[in-house]
């Protein structure tokens, strides 16, 4: 049979044709036969944290002075220890606890125990007022020319009466006072406090003495003597009126000692 060009060609194109879905089929057989190609592990560490070493010195406790100070409302941390004895006086304490009150001024009251007994009304005014109450023994005697039991009955008769509210300081009447009073005063739980500053104004000396001489003494920190019984004390309240705001302008507080 005689073999024409177009059917060796129609013969040739099946046979490629052919070929090509022999391979077509190898591929799909390798592919299903084969393992797949493995693919690299990844592992994924997380960074571990670093412990820092921090070198912990002594153990260091601030001072005092080392710590920094609260800031106030007051243009100075001054401050003047007002303090009155032989009261109270139905006349004059009164009044000096209205003008202390007018200057938001804090005293402490060295009470004397028969008076204290004589006038409680007036005690509690003192209290309600935030002053401090201490101790001038019962009847203003000289200490120093008593036995010891008489001494202790003197100063816990007037703590007694004071009661728990008042303060742990005593003030010996004209200021005389030994080791013994001392030793007294500390069986019973009390502390001796004495000034700084003497006004004299017991003495009646007028006003502006005892203006001079509170001036010329006052410091930071000091204890003045004051009396707001005893005798007539119009002095001491016209030289507070005169002391009280211009100290306040000096920068002073008057703050209760024994607090």
């Amino acid at each position: 049979m005689q073999i024409t060009s177009s059917d060796y060609s129609r013969k040739r194109h099946a046979c490629r044709h052919s070929l090509v879905l022999i391979g077509l089929l190898w591929l799909l057989i390798g592919c299903g036969s084969s393992a797949p190609t493995p693919r690299p592990t990844i592992t994924w560490r997380l960074a571990q944290p670093v412990a820092a070493t921090i070198t912990i010195g002594p153990t260091y406790t601030p001072q005092a002075t080392e710590v920094p100070p609260m800031q106030s409302t007051q243009t100075s941390n001054k401050v003047v220890y007002l303090t009155f004895d032989d009261g109270p006086d139905p006349t004059w304490t009164p009044k000096i606890l209205d003008l202390l009150a007018q200057h938001n001024a804090q005293a402490t009251f060295f009470v004397l125990g028969r008076n204290a007994q004589a006038y409680p009304e007036i005690i509690e005014q003192q209290r309600l007022a935030g002053h401090l109450l201490a101790n001038h023994s019962w009847s203003h005697p000289d200490l120093t020319q008593l036995d010891q039991a008489s001494v202790l009955n003197e100063l816990s008769a007037t703590q007694a009466l004071l009661g728990a509210t008042a303060s742990n300081c005593f003030r010996p009447p004209y200021g005389k006072h030994n080791q013994q009073i001392a030793a007294n005063a500390n069986q019973l739980g009390l502390r001796m406090v004495l000034w700084d500053v003497d006004s004299a104004d017991w003495k009646q000396p007028g006003t502006e003495e005892i203006v001079a001489r509170i001036r010329s003494q006052v410091r930071d920190g000091a204890v003045v003597l004051l009396h707001d019984g005893g005798g007539s004390r119009q002095q001491t309240i016209e030289a507070l009126e005169i002391l009280l705001p211009e100290l306040a302008a000096q920068g002073y507080r008057f703050v209760a000692a024994c607090s």
